[in-house]
């Protein structure tokens, strides 16, 4: 798909995503399942979690490097009123990327307990632009990201990373999903 379509994937993918009691692999036509270089996206849910766990385990069945990220919102997500400060904006980043920094590292030392070869790394940005990026720039071939599981209107209304990801992606995207 191209355009204004890609945006948004087919209805039955997201319905089978949303209501799937399993994990769901979404393969774009010319991906190529090869698990050589794994790409999960982690921000300190039990989504998140669920969803390292899960490349891990496939990493070391598939003896594939493991690439841990967390992405920092590049603007905080709450809006400002003239109160704030620039000083106090920083601050709430600054917090924001420590967090983020915080949920590479558990990821990889559980990684590197485990025997696997893996690097993390902070982005800043909107996530599923980030994610993307990342996947380019690491030459992923299979992304994990968690699902919360929203389908229908909650979905719609809180836009989804997860839809967009897959949506973009060139490789492969495994939704881990949570019970």
């Amino acid at each position: 798909r191209r355009g204004l379509k890609r945006l948004m994937m087919g209805s039955e993918t997201a319905r089978v995503i949303g209501h799937s009691p399993c994990n769901v692999i979404v393969v774009p036509r010319a991906a190529k399942l090869e698990f050589m270089n794994i790409l999960v996206a982690v921000d300190g849910s039990k989504f998140s979690d669920a969803a390292s766990i899960e490349a891990m385990s496939m990493a070391k069945l598939c003896g594939a490097s493991l690439t841990v990220i967390s992405v920092v919102p590049s603007e905080t997500e709450s809006p400002f009123d003239i109160v704030h400060s620039e000083m106090q904006k920083d601050l709430i980043i600054n917090k924001e990327f420590q967090e983020g920094e915080k949920n590479v590292k558990k990821a990889k030392e559980l990684a590197e307990k485990e025997g696997l070869k893996v690097q993390g790394f902070v982005y800043a940005g909107k996530p599923y632009e980030a994610i993307l990026e990342a996947a380019k720039e690491k030459r992923a071939d299979l992304i994990v990201v968690g699902s919360h599981g929203r389908t229908g209107l909650a979905r719609l209304l809180m836009g989804s990373t997860t839809e967009r990801v897959i949506g973009h992606s060139e490789c492969a995207v495994l939704v881990v999903k949570t019970t």
